[in-house]
């Protein structure tokens, strides 16, 4: 059965072994419908909250408007250690891409390489604070990520 949620498309698929799907068996995948459509909403909602919430911190952070103490707690609540260093990265879309577009595209990168980082999307840019040990490095992941 397919579910679509916010956009999203899922399948639900379900097997019976020895007898076709009964009157009850029908309505009980059709609850499952729904509920699967339902958690994928909620995560889309959640992932929304969670890319404001990143860019009210980060719009925090580059404004200097906080303290080492509630940048520290801030940061903490992302799952980011305040004790590391952190580099900003900024990416700009091109060729017709949104910013939506280019998060997405910088952070399954920075995934795939297991980089701790926080993300946000502004309408010119999409926002990353990466932890980097040195400019070396968050020079080269810069260079390798949105390249």
């Amino acid at each position: 059965l397919p579910v679509m949620a916010d956009g999203e498309v899922a399948t639900l698929r379900a097997a019976h072994e020895g007898r076709p799907f009964g009157e009850y068996d029908r309505l009980v995948l059709h609850h499952g419908q729904t509920a699967l459509a339902f958690e994928l909403s909620r995560r889309r909602a959640v992932s929304a909250a969670e890319l404001r919430l990143a860019g009210d911190l980060l719009e925090d952070l580059e404004g200097e408007r906080l303290d080492e103490r509630e940048t520290g707690r801030r940061m903490a609540a992302f799952g980011l250690d305040p004790g590391q260093s952190y580099a900003a990265l900024l990416a700009a879309p091109r060729n017709g891409r949104s910013g939506e577009q280019v998060r997405r595209e910088v952070a399954e990168e920075l995934d795939r390489r297991r980089v701790r980082y926080l993300s946000t999307v502004r309408r010119d840019r999409a926002t990353f604070l990466v932890e980097a040990a040195s400019e070396d490095e968050i020079l080269g992941l810069a260079e390798a990520t949105l390249t």
